[in-house]
């Protein structure tokens, strides 16, 4: 799946990205705003937190999403989607992370 802005394209997770995500989301910045995400974030871990992402999304109980450069579709800037899925409360969170 794939929505294009002006700018941007969103689309979902794929391992064939993981080599363009790791530089972003092992930065210290970024780990310094995620609970989830720690310093010294191993390469092995974006594939795992892919199939994270893929199964989550099979089972309908989380939907994120990568998000590209339009100019650039190889620099990948950040994530965004619908977790933390909650039945009684009926209330999505809508995490958003870039680079």
């Amino acid at each position: 799946m794939i929505f294009k802005t002006k700018r941007l394209l969103i689309k979902s997770y794929d391992h064939i990205d993981a080599d363009v995500i790791y530089p972003v989301v092992s930065q210290k910045e970024i780990a310094d705003t995620m609970i989830t995400i720690p310093h010294r974030y191993p390469r092995a871990a974006v594939n795992k937190w892919i199939d994270y992402l893929l199964t989550s999304a099979e089972q309908g109980s989380a939907f994120e999403f990568a998000i590209f450069s339009k100019e650039n579709p190889e620099k990948y800037i950040g994530n965004c989607g619908l977790v933390g899925f909650s039945s009684s409360h009926k209330r999505r969170e809508l995490p958003i992370f870039y680079d």
